[in-house]
C-alpha cells in the first residue's frame, strides 16, 4: 500500500512541476506589414519626403519603406512569437496616427501579411 501511495504522491509532484519558459526556435514567425499611404498623401498628412514607422507594442520601432514607389509602406519583422497578440500603429515623423481601436494581429503559422490604410481599420 506504501507503494501506491508513493507512486501516487510522485505523479502528482512531477506532473505539477514547472514546464520550460523557453520557447522553441521553431515557435518564431515572419509578418510582413504593409500600409497604404496614397489616402494621407491627397488629404497632404503625408509627403513623399516624411518617415513612416511600424510601433509594435508602443516600443519596437521600425522603419517603413516603399521600395517600388506605389506609396505602400512595408516592413517585414522575422521574429514575432507564434500564437502571440501584438498591438501595432503606425506614426509619420514620430507622430502617432490618431486611432479609435487599436490594431492587433496574432501570429498564424502561415500567410502573416497585414494590409492597412494609414489613419483606417
Amino acid at each position: 500500500m506504501k507503494i501506491i501511495y508513493i507512486s501516487f504522491f510522485l505523479m502528482i509532484f512531477f506532473g505539477c512541476s514547472d514546464s520550460p519558459n523557453e520557447i522553441p526556435l521553431d515557435s518564431y514567425r515572419a509578418v510582413e506589414f504593409n500600409v497604404n499611404m496614397n489616402n494621407a498623401i491627397n488629404n497632404n498628412i503625408f509627403n513623399t519626403d516624411d518617415t513612416i514607422s511600424l510601433i509594435i507594442n508602443t516600443s519596437d520601432i521600425f522603419e517603413m519603406i516603399d521600395e517600388d514607389g506605389d506609396n505602400i509602406f512595408t516592413s517585414t519583422i522575422s521574429d514575432l512569437v507564434l500564437g502571440k497578440i501584438y498591438d501595432y500603429n503606425y506614426s509619420i515623423n514620430d507622430s502617432i496616427e490618431n486611432l479609435d481601436a487599436i490594431r492587433t494581429i496574432i501570429v498564424n503559422d502561415n500567410d502573416n501579411i497585414v494590409f492597412d490604410y494609414y489613419q483606417e481599420l
